[in-house]
């Protein structure tokens, strides 16, 4: 076994050149997206429209409209699980009968958040200036001017509004109604943070699966066969590579974190042990895909084609790109629960940005062990020998 594993370690000579510019590469776009977009920013907001009226349709639109928000609709179970664990900064909820209970002085649009950011000011402000928009004075006699001017009737504007202005003197066209939802995570986001650690993911994937590849090339030069018909068993040849990737694996993200830390003072949370363990957990499991994908194909050519495929959409899928939570569509956002990056990027968002420590980490180290066990389970398969 400690013989194959320095075999490993010597095939993987011939991948320095793409460690350094994965490395690189990622440094390069964490720069780019980190810091050259931070400032296009926009906080998530989730939208709750138990109402679904015109009236509460049209502040639905005007909210999403908005360029200082990146507001979605959701249900409202979701959009509570969304403010529990911070991935949006606040919940707006439109209740039923909302519109109708407007014109009697009840209407109410709860607010629910998680402690207090500066946005939650804007944003209230924005729902108030909206809601009165569509119900108060301005848009009512906007409508009705057309009818006075068809039926050429001169319209006392002032009047109109004056009245108006009297009938809702005492019967608030919205009450806001604020609930702080209890939850130990904060309301932060950091673009810079979400784009380090998902481009550290996304491209030291790429040096992890393509030098599982080794095995690839010892199926052309015959080499696996003989290994299949040898007293190596199948776990001893892929434990090996899969030891192997794993110090290759866990050297590249360390250089990385390290990058981080030193050249874009990237704070990594108050937890090392936290960082350490969700990242050995995400190289295993992504060494164990690499394992099942090299199992896929025959030759380095077909590997080439595939891996790329499969890592840039299994990154997109699992968060690397663009946070989760702004996928509106629910089956996107349950597929990729499939995919190693998802659980990565949750455990080092606990630690990194939550600044969480180990109970904050179970969940996402558990799901990624397991997809590494169905993955390795399933690399095992062309290892089995015929008694």
């Amino acid at each position: 076994m400690l013989n194959m594993i320095r075999v490993r370690f010597l095939e993987y000579k011939p991948m320095i050149p793409v460690f350094i510019s994965m490395t690189v590469m990622s440094l390069i776009l964490v720069y780019t997206f980190g810091i050259g977009f931070s400032q296009e920013y926009k906080p998530l907001v989730a939208i709750v429209n138990e109402d679904n009226t015109f009236e509460s349709n049209r502040i639905v639109n005007e909210l999403i409209a908005m360029d200082e928000f990146e507001i979605i609709e959701y249900e409202y179970e979701d959009a509570i699980n969304l403010v529990e664990s911070s991935k949006v900064i606040a919940v707006i909820k439109i209740p039923k009968d909302y519109s109708e209970n407007v014109h009697n002085g009840t209407g109410v649009i709860d607010f629910i958040k998680t402690g207090q950011v500066m946005e939650h000011t804007a944003l209230e402000l924005a729902v108030k200036s909206i809601t009165e928009r569509i119900f108060g004075n301005k848009d009512y006699i906007d409508g009705i001017e057309i009818a006075y001017i068809m039926s050429n009737v001169n319209m006392d504007r002032e009047y109109l509004e004056n009245s108006i202005n009297d009938y809702y003197n005492n019967r608030p066209i919205m009450i806001i109604k604020s609930k702080i939802y209890e939850s130990e995570a904060k309301n932060t986001y950091d673009s810079l943070k979400q784009s380090f650690m998902g481009f550290t993911l996304f491209f030291s994937l790429f040096t992890m699966v393509f030098g599982i590849g080794n095995i690839v090339d010892n199926k052309q030069k015959r080499v696996w066969h003989r290994q299949i018909v040898s007293p190596i068993t199948g776990v001893q040849i892929l434990g090996s590579a899969l030891v192997t990737g794993f110090l290759i694996g866990f050297l590249q993200i360390g250089t990385m974190m390290m990058s981080g830390a030193y050249i874009f003072n990237i704070d990594l949370g108050e937890s090392m042990i936290s960082l350490l363990l969700v990242i050995s957990a995400y190289i295993i499991s992504a060494m164990c895909m690499g394992l099942f994908i090299s199992g896929l194909v025959k030759t380095e050519q077909q590997l080439s084609a595939i891996s790329p495929m499969i890592i840039v959409s299994t990154s997109m899928l699992g968060g690397c790109m663009w946070p989760l939570e702004i996928v509106a569509n629910s089956f996107i956002r349950n597929l990729s629960i499939i995919t190693p990056q998802r659980w990565a990027m949750e455990g080092l968002r606990q630690v990194i940005i939550n600044r969480g420590g180990l109970s904050n980490i179970v969940e996402p180290i558990t799901y990624m062990l397991i997809l590494a066990i169905v993955f390795f389970g399933l690399s095992l398969i062309p290892y089995r020998k015929v008694t």
